[in-house]
C-alpha cells in the first residue's frame, strides 16, 4: 500500500458502517464517502484522512439517533410516556362529545343497558348458582331425597341404619314453620324451624354464643330449649351477651335459650328460632314430614354415599310409596326451582349484552368514516399513527368508562328491582349490591368491544394516503370488507332480536293459559287471615272450636263484612291439607299396594260459600255438624275418583281415612270441585274436608272474610275484633286471597317481565343499528345521490331505494332469526317447566313485528335521502 493509497482506510470506515447500517444502505454511505473523498482530493484539500474520518463518524451519530426505539420504550410511550399528552387526549375526547352529544349518549347509553341489565342477572345467577353456600365445606352438604324414616310416637326420625352406614359425618332431620313470639311490646310471628341435634352437626355451624341442644333435650317432657338467630338476639334481647338460659316464651311456653348463631345464619330460609323435633308440634303443623340434610365424610364421594344407601334401600325391601331414597347437593336442591328461570335469563341478558356493543361497533365505524379527512390532515401535519392509536383508546376508554359508571347504578336497580320481584320464590341471598367482579367483565367486555370496533377502522384510516383520499373522497371504512362487517352487525341484531322476543312471547302465552286456569275457588273480595293457638293456652280440640265460633261471631258484626269461614290453613299456604290414607271400609288390598292419599282440611258451614267452591252433590256442612254429631266428610272430585272409578254418586257412601289399623269410618255427605292449593300448575290432588267441630286443625287457625267494600279498609277492625279475645295473639298472613292467586305466578311474572325487557331494548338496538347503517349509506352515497337526482331521479324512487336496502337486511336477519328462534323455542320449553311451546304462527307475528320496527327505523333516512339539495352536493 503506497502512502497515498486510501483503501485500507476505506475498509475500515466500510467495517465501521456495518456495525451501525445493514443492507443497501452500507453500500450506499459507502460510496457517498468515496465520492466526497475524490471531490476534495480534485479541490486540493489536505487533511483528507481527517474529513474523511469525520464523515465516518458523523454517517454513524446520525444512524445512532434514527436507529427505532426498542419496543418495551415504544410501548411504554404509547400507553403512557407522556402523562400530558394522554390528559390532552381525554379532554379532547370530552370536547368531541360535547360537540356530538346525540353520539355520544346512544354509544353511552346502549353500553350502559347492556352492562345495567348483564351485571344484574349475572350477580344473581352468580350468588344462587354458582357461589358456594355460605358453610364450611358445602361441597360435602347433601339432601336424602325420600329418606327411610322410622316412626316413633308420633314423629318420624331418619332409621338409625341411615347415620350408621359409615358414609356421612352427621345428618339431622329439618321442617320450616312459624312459631308465636312473647314480647314486652307486642306477640311477634316469626319463622321457626324444627331440627334435630344432628341438624347443627351437618350444617358445620355452631352457636357463636352458648351451645346447639342435644339428643338428651329432643325428647317429650325435656326442659324446652332453643338455639336463635343473631337478628332475633339483637332485636328481642338487645344484643346482651348474658342470653344463655334467659326465658323465651314460645307459643306460650318457657323456652330457655341454649345458644345464638353466628351472624348470616338463618337456613332454612330465614329462621329466627330453631327447637328439637319434640318440643312443639304447632311449630310445623299437623305433621312431621321433614327434609333431611347430610354432611359427607371427608374422603367420601356422592357416588359412594349413594352406592351404600342403595344397598341400605335394598336389605330394606320396597317402599310403600315407591320412592327409592337419593342423594342431591343442597345447593341443587336450594335452586332447583330457581335454576331454569335464571339460566334462561343469563342467556337472554348475554344476547342482550351481545347486541349492544354490536351496535356501538356499528355507531363508532360511522363516526369514524365521517372523522377521515381529520386522521389524513393528523397525519399530513405529522402526527404518528401511535399518537392517533392512542387518541383512539382514550376515546373508546372514556365511552366505555362512563357507561359503566351508568351500567353499575343501572345493575344496582336491576338487582334491587329483581330481589323485590322474587323475594317469595328465590333463595335468600344478598341482592342489594352489583358484584364488582361481573361489572367488570360487562365492562371489560363493552371496552374491549369499544377498542376492537373503533381502533382496527380507525387504524386503517389513519394509514391511508392522503394525497389518495383527498382524489377520490374514497375512505378506507367504506370498503367491501367493512360494508360486509357493518351489514352484518345489523342481520345479527334482528335475528337476536326475534329470538328474544318469540321466548318472551312463549312465557307470555303461558301467562294467559295459567290465568285462565280455574283455580276451584274465588278469591275476590276475601280477606285471609291466620293464627295460632298456643296449646298452653287452647288444650283442646274444644277450645279450639270455641275460639274460633266467638271469633266469626264478631267477624260477621263488623261493618262491611258480609260473611266469615274457618279452616285451617289457606290456598296457597305449602304446608296446606296434611296427607291421609283414605279407602273404602273392608277393601281387601293387596300389603304391597301403594296407598290412596287426600289432603286433609277443616271448614266451617260457611267457607265453601265464602271461597267460592262450587258444590256438585250433595250438601254442605251445618251447624248441626258438631262434634257429638256423627263424622261426615266432604270429598272433592278427584277424591271421589279416587275411591269410585266408575263414576257413581258417592254421596251417602262411607270411607276411612287415618293411618291406623283401624282407621274411623265416615259418611260422605257432599261432593265438591277440586281447589289448586298450590296454584295452577300443580295437577289437583285429591281433597278431604271434615267438619270444623269434628277435625280442628291442630292450634292452626285461618278465617276466610267475606268483604262488601275494599277489604283493606277492614284490616284494622279484623285485627282489633281477634285481639279482643285474646291480645297475646299475632295476627299474621294477612292478605287479600286475590293476591294469593297472582304469587302462584309471581315466577311465570319475573320472567315475563324480564324477558319483555330485554326483547324490547334488543329491538330498539336493532331498529337503532339500521338506522345507523341506512343513515351512513345515504352519507357514503350523498354525492351519487345528487348526481342521479340533477339527471332526472324521482325523489320518491331513491327513498323506495333506501328503503329496501333497509327491508333487505332486516329481511335476512329475520330468516336467520325464524330458524334460530324455532330451535331455541323448544330447548326453552324442554329446559323451563310449565312454559307452552310456541307455534310457528306466533313466530311469524313476531317477525311481522320486527320487520315493522325495521321499516319505521329505514324511513328516517329514506326521506333524508329523498331531500339532499342537489346544488350544493354539486358544489361539494
Amino acid at each position: 500500500m503506497t502512502p497515498g493509497d486510501p483503501s485500507s482506510l476505506f475498509r475500515i470506515g466500510r467495517w465501521l458502517l456495518r456495525l451501525r447500517l445493514k443492507g443497501p444502505r452500507v453500500d450506499e454511505a459507502d460510496g457517498d464517502l468515496r465520492e466526497l473523498w475524490a471531490a476534495r482530493r480534485a479541490a486540493g484539500t489536505s487533511r483528507l484522512r481527517r474529513e474523511y474520518a469525520r464523515d465516518v463518524f458523523g454517517v454513524l451519530t446520525h444512524a445512532a439517533a434514527a436507529r427505532p426505539a426498542p419496543a418495551r420504550q415504544s410501548f411504554k410511550r404509547f400507553i403512557g410516556g407522556d402523562m400530558r399528552n394522554m390528559i390532552h387526549d381525554f379532554r379532547y375526547a370530552l370536547r368531541l362529545m360535547r360537540r356530538q352529544p346525540l353520539f355520544a349518549g346512544v354509544t353511552i347509553v346502549t353500553l350502559a343497558l347492556g352492562i345495567a341489565a348483564s351485571t344484574g342477572i349475572f350477580t344473581t345467577v352468580d350468588r344462587l348458582l354458582l357461589q358456594p353456600l355460605p358453610y364450611p365445606h358445602p361441597e360435602q352438604l347433601m339432601t336424602v331425597k325420600h329418606p327411610p324414616y322410622s316412626f316413633g310416637g308420633d314423629r318420624m326420625s331418619v332409621q338409625r341404619g341411615v347415620e350408621e352406614l359409615g358414609v356421612f359425618s352427621g345428618i339431622g332431620l329439618y321442617a320450616p314453620g312459624g312459631l308465636n313470639i312473647d314480647t314486652l311490646d307486642q306477640p311477634l310471628r316469626v319463622e321457626a324451624t324444627v331440627a334435630s341435634p344432628g341438624f347443627f352437626s351437618a350444617m358445620g355451624v355452631w352457636p357463636a354464643i352458648g351451645r346447639p341442644y342435644t339428643a338428651e333435650e329432643d325428647v317429650p317432657g325435656a326442659n324446652a330449649v332453643a338455639v336463635i338467630s343473631d337478628g332475633l338476639w339483637r332485636r328481642h334481647f338487645g344484643a346482651d351477651p348474658d342470653v344463655l338460659d334467659r326465658p323465651l316464651y314460645v307459643n306460650r311456653q318457657p323456652f330457655r335459650v341454649a345458644g345464638v348463631m353466628p351472624p348470616g345464619f338463618t337456613f332454612p330460609g330465614r329462621t329466627d328460632v330453631w327447637i328439637p323435633v319434640s318440643s312443639d308440634r304447632q311449630a310445623t303443623g299437623d305433621a312431621f314430614a321433614p327434609a333431611v340434610v347430610a354432611r359427607l365424610l371427608p374422603g367420601v364421594t356422592r357416588e359412594a354415599a349413594k352406592a351404600a344407601l342403595a344397598r341400605f334401600d335394598q336389605d330394606r325391601g320396597a317402599p310403600a310409596d315407591g320412592n327409592r331414597p337419593g342423594l342431591v347437593p343442597l345447593q341443587d336442591e336450594l335452586t332447583s326451582g330457581a335454576r331454569p328461570t335464571l339460566l334462561l335469563l343469563a342467556v337472554s341478558v348475554g344476547l342482550v349484552l351481545l347486541v349492544s356493543t354490536s351496535n356501538v361497533a356499528g355507531l363508532l365505524l360511522a363516526r369514524v368514516t365521517r372523522r377521515q379527512s381529520e386522521f389524513v390532515l393528523r397525519r399530513a401535519l405529522g402526527g404518528s399513527r401511535w399518537r392517533l392509536t392512542r387518541l383512539l383508546c382514550v376515546e373508546a376508554l372514556t365511552f366505555a368508562a362512563l357507561a359503566g359508571v351508568l351500567g353499575a347504578l343501572g345493575g344496582t336497580v336491576a338487582l334491587r328491582a329483581i330481589s323485590a320481584l322474587s323475594a317469595d320464590h328465590l333463595p335468600v341471598a344478598d341482592l342489594t349490591s352489583v358484584d364488582a367482579r361481573m361489572l367488570g367483565i360487562a365492562v371489560a367486555v363493552s371496552g374491549m368491544a369499544g377498542l376492537l370496533f373503533g381502533l382496527v377502522p380507525g387504524l386503517a384510516a389513519s394509514s391511508a394516503p392522503a394525497a389518495h383520499v383527498m382524489r377520490t373522497g374514497e375512505t378506507v371504512t367504506a370498503g367491501r370488507n367493512w360494508w360486509w362487517f357493518r351489514h352484518a352487525m345489523v342481520v345479527l341484531q334482528v335475528a337476536v332480536a326475534l329470538v328474544l322476543l318469540s321466548v318472551t312471547t312463549m312465557t307470555i302465552q303461558t301467562m294467559a293459559r295459567l290465568a285462565r286456569v280455574d283455580l276451584g275457588f274465588s278469591g275476590q273480595s276475601v280477606l285471609g287471615v291466620e293464627v295460632t293457638l298456643p296449646i298452653a293456652t287452647y288444650p283442646g280440640p274444644a277450645d279450639g272450636s270455641a275460639f274460633a265460633e266467638r271469633a266469626l261471631e264478631r267477624l260477621v258484626a263488623i261493618p262491611g263484612i258480609a260473611s266469615a269461614a274457618a279452616t285451617g290453613r289457606l290456598p296457597g299456604d305449602r304446608t296446606t291439607g296434611v296427607g291421609i290414607s283414605i279407602d273404602l271400609p273392608g277393601a281387601n288390598r293387596p300389603a304391597d299396594a301403594p296407598r290412596r292419599f287426600a289432603s286433609l282440611l277443616s271448614a266451617s258451614p260457611d267457607y265453601f260459600a265464602v271461597m267460592g267452591i262450587r258444590l256438585i252433590a250433595g250438601r254442605r256442612f251445618t251447624a248441626a255438624d258438631t262434634r257429638e254429631a256423627p263424622p261426615v266428610v266432604i270429598l272433592s272430585e278427584s277424591a271421589a275418583g279416587l275411591l269410585w272409578p266408575d263414576g257413581r254418586n258417592p254421596v251417602g257412601e262411607r270411607i276411612t281415612a287415618g293411618f291406623a289399623a283401624r282407621a274411623p269410618t265416615y259418611e260422605v255427605v257432599g261432593i265438591v270441585n277440586d281447589v289448586l292449593l298450590w296454584g295452577p300448575h300443580e295437577p289437583a290432588r285429591p281433597q278431604l274436608y271434615r267438619p270444623f267441630p269434628q277435625g280442628p286443625p291442630f292450634g292452626f287457625l285461618s278465617f276466610a272474610v267475606g268483604t262488601s267494600i275494599d277489604a283493606e279498609a277492614v284490616v284494622p277492625a279484623v285485627r282489633a275484633a281477634i285481639g279482643s279475645l285474646d291480645p297475646g295473639l299475632p295476627v299474621y298472613n294477612v292478605q287479600q286471597l286475590d293476591e294469593v292467586a297472582a304469587r302462584f305466578l309471581a315466577s311465570h311474572r319475573l320472567a315475563m317481565t324480564l324477558m319483555g325487557g330485554f326483547a324490547l331494548m334488543t329491538l330498539v338496538l336493532a331498529a337503532v343499528g339500521l338506522y345507523g347503517v341506512l343513515a351512513q349509506l345515504v352519507t357514503e352515497r350523498t354525492r351519487e345521490l345528487g348526481i342521479r337526482m340533477a339527471l332526472g331521479a324521482d325523489g320518491r324512487r331513491l327513498q323506495r331505494g333506501v328503503v329496501l336496502s333497509g327491508l333487505r337486511l332486516a329481511g335476512a336477519g329475520t330468516i336467520v332469526g325464524v330458524l334460530l328462534a324455532g330451535v331455541a323455542a323448544r330447548a326453552v320449553a324442554a329446559f323451563v317447566p310449565d312454559l307452552d311451546p310456541l307455534p310457528w304462527q306466533t313466530i311469524g307475528l313476531d317477525a311481522s313485528i320486527i320487520l315493522a320496527v325495521t321499516v319505521a327505523a329505514a324511513w328516517l333516512p329514506a326521506r333524508r335521502a329523498a331531500t339532499i339539495d342537489v346544488a350544493r352536493t354539486l358544489r361539494a
